[in-house]
């Protein structure tokens, strides 16, 4: 195989860059064998375990195998040794009975005498790693001991673990347990698992102390990587990635010259892992005979760039107009037909090649359930393309005899004869005169084949009066000897052409395999023809044209399809209960405690069934257990005893999930809403009249907020450093465009505010900083934060016009101070709308710690010199301060920090206010708080209400409720989308009976 169609990102390549690492810079070291070894420490590989092949096999493939392809690993002795280990057994000569030798010298006599344990049995390899995986802590004797129900099963440990709780940081699978070490023959190399779920995936970190690169570690990571695949399947996750982390990383010294000999190897691609053991209910049940681990037919990917280059194109300049060529020739609209370019043909290669192959694979996947042991000889193929059935055949059945191949566009004939590897048939010349070519049918009926495939090709030869019922099909079902698969797109085009094929085949007598379950007519054509009956099959195209095709290059694709038999084909392997079986025909609808199915039952009927989690015996269970572990296309042994029209009942029950879910959503921010302003109108009017007895005793307001800063970055600081939270550390560009905005203006805003009480009262000074709420609005939509509607500015003129009323003489004017309160509520526009920009926007500062610690050396950067300028010389000199009395200086210095404590507190809850909801309902709470203000205030001073005040109230209260409104009705959809998700739905719609 040519090694160019494997690039640099094959993962064998960490392993092959480690060897040459170790043998070019290693160090030197002895061993206990006395040969030498070179060696590094620290070594991390990582291992792709998904199944991201060419063809979709999701029915009985487990995933990639990372089985090392630049020399020769014992797949035999790995699965018979990690087979050996499930049971617990520490007996060596279970192995060799089955012809694996790998522990026959830690376990001979002369080995065992050498250690001291005279008084083993020869094969006693004592409490080696299997019997730390199911009986860790329990007291050794011999290897003949039955040990059931003694130490602990770390094995079913993990797995129950995997099923109650798979997010646990504690899914540990251990082989070094200290007491037994020296009872040992060999203390474990391996020694440390850890099992990891994230999206549905399951992943395995191993430790290994000691790893010999040569022999070793690629039984390892075949090892390790078919348990993570065994127990991916045994609790129902799909498999994602396993991590080989090494200590001691070592070559032998008399393996350097081998492994270079190795090193100039290519890798091939990775084989992928086939479980063919459907229902898994325990670790233990698997046998060897369950896996078949098989390669990718190698070379196919390199065999399309050499077609494509011996053509005259490259491949570049070609990949580049396959995705224009795809979306022109829509898949589901638009045939080849027989007068395609050369050209054409290529850009078919390369745009749909790779998702038919998957297809039709996903088809013979389905049709070897059917009969697990039979083994097609012949298989004839109308309408071949570029040999996609082929390859896909070859791939599931290696043993075909004889393939017969129909095309009727020649180009495309004359590039199929050329696309196939070198190695295809492995050297076997009888096989390659078995392979035809034919532009047309053959008239005659003999000879017949084992299977008869016609894929994508019906809109291409069907003509408007129906030829292909009347002419082409008869002739397809005389060349059947058993099967005949017919394919389409899962169009609704491609959906009734095959309906029209599926009654004349009914009609001669054919006997319908799959995928319906039933002979009846098809339940979609009775109900909506537009939604037609596909399956979808998982495809990834050739990596050369990733770049240019996208995420057309990859994805699932829809299809429909039939599988016919002749009725004298012989009895079918499928049982009674097969028979019964109902087919999915969409993804299972997974929630928390229940699955929603969508079946076509054996009646005829199409129905959606509910299987729920709770503490359900028998049937229900069992119901459950298959809606948990079912894919789309899969059959399920399900049966409805009645006809139920679900439509009008799922809708009720949906729209009453939604109500439900709606009312608690705005429940729950309201209340967290409520809880938020509670808190901030606490500090924040304690604050402003603290403010104002602090600077009529200290008139050095924007010294004190110098002092407010530093004290709230200090206590910041030690609030991260005391979280386990991990904190965010921001950018330079980040940290200068919009935190250095919002911490300046934060500090001319608060820095005017409180200069302003040396020179207004408070009633002037809250009527004034009331107007912060229209430059809020005004920065909010000039930044995006908030639509411009029409509504708010409606709210903003009402409430701004209601304080004016309320404050109407009763407030005592002073130019400068009202100059300082305006320029502050302008600042406070600023600062709030840049505030919820930072928090709101993706991984940014949602906490308000973090924004408290970043806001605050801005804030004294600016603050410091201006402060200075303006009070520095009158805050030297003056008598409350330290210079003229120390203690006095310490009162006021006392007084300050308190305040600061006071300001940290409203800061924290504004920000989290503006994080939770925006700067304009924060504004709003300000409104609530300016009012509750100045009440205290009159009622301090003994103020009264008159009408006109009243009036103005009441226009306040009318525009804060008309807001909330506005705001409850704008509730993200997406956040009642989720609660919906989670509502458990513990009814039953019907009674399901499973077919026994």
């Amino acid at each position: 195989m040519n090694g160019d169609c494997v690039s640099r990102e094959h993962d064998e390549y960490q392993y092959l860059d480690c060897v040459r690492r170790i043998i070019n810079t290693g160090t030197k070291k002895n061993d206990r064998t006395g040969t030498g070894t070179l060696s590094i420490f620290g070594v991390q590989m990582r291992f792709n375990l998904r199944d991201d092949s060419l063809y979709s096999c999701h029915k009985f493939t487990k995933g990639t195998l990372p089985l090392f392809t630049t020399k020769r690993v014992y797949w035999k002795g790995v699965l018979k040794e990690l087979l050996w280990f499930i049971r617990g057994s520490t007996d060596a000569r279970e192995l060799q009975k089955d012809g694996v030798r790998i522990w026959d010298g830690n376990s001979s006599r002369e080995f065992l005498d050498s250690l001291g344990f005279a008084d083993r049995d020869e094969g006693d390899l004592g409490p080696v790693y299997g019997f730390q995986w199911r009986h860790c802590g329990a007291e050794y004797l011999d290897m003949h001991h039955d040990y059931s129900g003694q130490g602990v099963d770390q094995l079913q440990n993990v797995i129950d673990l995997l099923k109650k709780d798979p997010d646990s940081r504690r899914i540990l699978l251990s082989a070094w347990h200290v007491p037994d070490i020296d009872k040992m023959a060999l203390p474990p190399c391996h020694l440390l698992s850890q099992f990891y779920v994230a999206n549905g995936e399951l992943s395995c970190g191993l430790y290994q102390r000691s790893a010999d690169m040569g022999l070793g570690v690629p039984f390892n990571v075949a090892s390790y990587a078919a348990l993570t695949h065994m127990i991916a399947a045994t609790v129902g996750l799909k498999t994602g990635d396993f991590v080989h982390t090494i200590g001691d990383a070592h070559v032998y010294v008399n393996h350097v010259e081998p492994l270079k000999e190795q090193l100039t190897r290519q890798p091939r691609p990775f084989p992928k892992l086939v479980i063919t053991r459907e229902k898994i209910e325990s670790i233990d049940d698997f046998k060897y005979e369950d896996f078949e681990p098989f390669r990718l037919c190698d070379g196919i990917e390199q065999k399309a760039a050499n077609i494509i280059t011996d053509s005259g194109h490259t491949v570049e300049s070609l990949s580049k107009t396959a995705l224009p060529y795809l979306k022109k020739h829509d898949r589901h609209r638009h045939a080849f037909k027989m007068d395609v370019s050369l050209h054409n043909c290529l850009m078919y290669l390369i745009a749909r090649f790779p998702t038919e192959a998957s297809i039709v694979s996903s088809v013979f996947l389905e049709l070897m359930s059917h009969e697990p042991e039979w083994k097609p000889k012949s298989i004839f193929d109308c309408g071949s393309k570029m040999n996609t059935v082929l390859w896909a055949a070859y791939h599931h059945w290696p043993e075909l005899e004889e393939m017969f191949c129909v095309e009727f566009n020649k180009n495309m004939l004359d590039l199929a004869e050329k696309f196939l590897p070198d190695d295809f048939f492995e050297g076997v010349e009888s096989k390659r005169k078995s392979l035809f070519y034919r532009q047309f049918l053959p008239a005659c009926s003999e000879p017949q084949f084992d299977i008869v495939v016609s894929s994508h090709t019906t809109k291409s030869i069907l003509s408007e009066n129906g030829e292909l019922v009347k002419r082409t099909l008869p002739i397809l079902w005389e060349k059947t000897g058993k099967y005949l698969v017919i394919i389409e797109s899962g169009s609704r085009s491609g959906f009734l052409s095959l309906n029209r094929i599926r009654q004349h085949l009914l009609d001669v007598g054919a006997e319908l395999v799959a995928p319906c379950p039933h002979s009846h007519q098809c339940p979609r054509l009775n109900s909506d023809a537009s939604i037609p009956c596909s399956f979808g099959a998982p495809f990834k195209g050739f990596s050369f044209a990733r770049a240019s095709m996208g995420d057309a290059n990859s994805g699932v694709e829809k299809y429909s399809y039939l599988i016919f038999r002749k009725p004298d084909a012989g009895t079918n392997a499928c049982s009674q209960k097969e028979e019964r079986m109902s087919r999915l025909l969409a993804p299972t609808l997974r929630r928390h405690r229940h699955a929603v199915l969508r079946l076509c039952c054996p009646d005829g009927n199409l129905r959606e069934v509910t299987a729920s989690r709770g503490k359900t015996e028998g049937l229900k269970r069992d119901l459950w257990r298959y809606a948990k572990l079912s894919e789309w296309g899969d059959r399920i042994p399900v049966t409805v005893s009645d006809k139920i029209d679900f439509e009008p009942i799922v809708k009720r029950v949906m729209s009453l999930k939604v109500a439900i879910a709606r009312h608690r959503a705005l429940v729950a921010v309201g209340l967290q809403t409520c809880v938020l302003i509670v808190v901030y109108f606490v500090f924040s009017i304690g604050l402003t009249f603290y403010q104002k007895r602090l600077i009529h005793q200290f008139p050095f307001p924007l010294s004190v907020v110098v002092c407010h800063v530093i004290v709230k970055f200090c206590l910041a600081a030690l609030l991260r450093r005391s979280s386990c939270t991990e904190r965010t550390v921001l950018s330079w560009p980040t940290y200068c465009r919009a935190v250095a905005v919002t911490a300046v203006s934060s500090a001319f805003d608060i820095g005017f505010s409180n200069w302003s009480f040396e020179f207004i009262t408070v009633s002037l000074y809250t009527m004034t900083k009331s107007t912060s709420i229209v430059f809020i609005l005004i920065f909010s939509v000039c930044l995006g934060l908030e639509k411009p509607k029409s509504s708010l500015g409606i709210i903003v003129a009402c409430i701004s016009v209601g304080l004016v009323l309320f404050n109407y003489e009763s407030t005592q004017f002073h130019a400068f101070g009202f100059m300082l309160v305006l320029s502050a509520s302008f600042l406070s526009g600023v600062r709030w709308s840049y505030a919820q920009l930072v928090m709101q926007s993706k991984s940014s500062l949602d906490n308000p710690v973090d924004m408290v610690y970043h806001v605050q050396p801005w804030m004294l950067l600016a603050l410091l010199p201006f402060s200075a300028i303006v009070e520095g010389r009158a805050l030297v000199t003056s008598s409350q301060g330290f210079a003229a009395n120390p203690s006095v200086g310490l009162g006021t210095l006392g007084s300050v920090v308190i305040g600061a404590f006071v300001a940290f507190a409203m800061e924290l809850s504004e920000y989290l206010l503006v994080a939770r909801t925006s700067s304009l309902t924060l504004s709003i709470a300000g409104v609530w708080k300016e009012i509750l203000t100045l009440v205290l205030d009159f009622r301090i001073n003994k103020s009264k209400f008159s009408l006109l005040n009243l009036l103005g109230l009441v226009i306040v209260f009318t525009g804060i409720i008309v807001h909330l409104i506005v705001k409850a009705r704008d509730i993200d959809k997406t956040s009642v989308k989720r609660e919906v998700s989670t509502v458990d739905d513990d009814s039953e719609i019907a009674l399901l009976d499973v077919a026994q």
